[in-house]
């Protein structure tokens, strides 16, 4: 008999950010939404997941990857903080 998770398993980023962001306000500006730049950065890292593996026109550029691996460095610190602050409260 398997157990089934409580929570529902994803690897779609727009779902998991609509699911996270109400939960922790400060993760909005992880990935925000205010410029074209970040919003186009964001879709890169969406099609990441299958596209830079299958297909060959996945591009990316120095600036976006950057850009990119700065917003995952604040996604972990948010992540952890806010986790610890649960922890913290009961």
């Amino acid at each position: 008999m398997s157990v089934k998770p409580r929570y529902n398993q994803s690897h779609k980023l727009s779902f998991l950010r609509s699911q996270t962001e109400p939960l922790v306000h400060e993760l909005i500006a992880v990935w925000p939404r205010d410029t074209r730049f970040a919003q186009r950065c964001f879709e890169l890292l969406r099609q990441a997941y299958v596209n830079v593996r299958y297909s060959p026109h996945y591009k990316v550029t120095p600036a976006e990857l950057e850009w990119l691996a700065e917003r995952v460095e604040l996604l972990q610190q948010l992540v952890k903080d806010a986790c610890e602050a649960r922890l913290a409260s009961g």
